[in-house]
């Protein structure tokens, strides 16, 4: 059992980093199109481990355009790998 501490650390790794810079991104680009972007939200390790994923770091949009995590180009950062998890989560891993 992880505690609290452990994962207050957790926010501190550079793909919890890259998944709020990416939402942040992702607001302007609904915005742009006039999108709503209530909803987009990012998931720490903690909620990832307790929903079932492997990711460090989970960025959602569940009331996004159908499909939108593929018609959207995530680009690898240094020591951040970002994948496709499903059609409105992207997932982001330290490597």
């Amino acid at each position: 059992m992880r505690t609290t501490a452990h994962w207050e650390v957790c926010k501190n790794q550079e793909s919890y980093y890259a998944a709020h810079h990416f939402a942040l991104q992702l607001e302007e680009v609904a915005k742009a199109s006039n999108l709503s972007t209530h909803g987009i939200k990012v998931f720490s390790k903690k909620y990832t481990r307790t929903h079932g994923s492997i990711a460090d770091a989970l960025v959602n949009w569940d009331e996004g355009p159908d499909g939108w995590t593929q018609n959207i180009d995530v680009v690898n950062t240094s020591g951040v790998y970002a994948e496709v998890e499903d059609e409105c989560t992207i997932a982001f891993y330290d490597i």
